[in-house]
């Protein structure tokens, strides 16, 4: 089913797609796009959840806060969670899992005791239950169900992805 694309602000540049998002996770989940972005077999979450991003519409940030393939808050998960939560032209807010849609992004400590969130992953789907699925690199998941990785996880970010978006000059 198609989400419509609801501007936050009347003004907005961008908008962002959750069907282009998870369809490019659901695509290249299992199969990186190595056609247009490096990919790093034991650590490429957080570039992939870029990627995914990007597919939806977020534009590449080369001022400010700056968001684009290579550097630190495209590619290393602490980073883009800053940048996710703290760029007000783009990214989201804290949430909890019963808001969670697809398109969305989730931020696991995997580390025991370590309070260190260390693993990205995209919402790809939320089922009539409220089951949240996953797309992820690193670990590859297509479509993983949340509740089966809750085992090893020691905690969960969820970040809400706002929807659109404004850049004044529109760049």
């Amino acid at each position: 089913m198609a989400r419509p694309h609801i501007p936050v602000s009347p003004d907005a540049t961008y908008y962002y797609n959750r069907d282009g998002a998870v369809t490019y996770a659901q695509t290249y989940a299992m199969n990186p796009n190595t056609a247009e972005y490096n990919y790093y077999p034991d650590g490429d979450c957080a570039n992939f959840v870029s990627q995914c991003l990007h597919a939806g519409g977020a534009p590449f940030d080369y001022s400010g806060a700056y968001w684009y393939p290579y550097i630190g808050s495209w590619q290393v998960v602490y980073q883009l969670r800053t940048y996710l939560l703290t760029n007000e032209a783009f990214g989201g807010v804290t949430s909890k899992e019963s808001s969670m849609e697809p398109g969305d992004v989730l931020i696991f400590d995997t580390q025991s005791g370590a309070q260190i969130y260390d693993h990205a992953v995209i919402v790809s789907k939320v089922d009539s239950k409220g089951n949240i699925y996953y797309c992820a690199h690193t670990t590859d998941r297509l479509d993983y169900p949340l509740d089966n990785a809750r085992p090893s996880l020691n905690g969960i970010y969820c970040i809400k992805i706002r929807g659109s978006w404004y850049e004044p000059d529109g760049r």
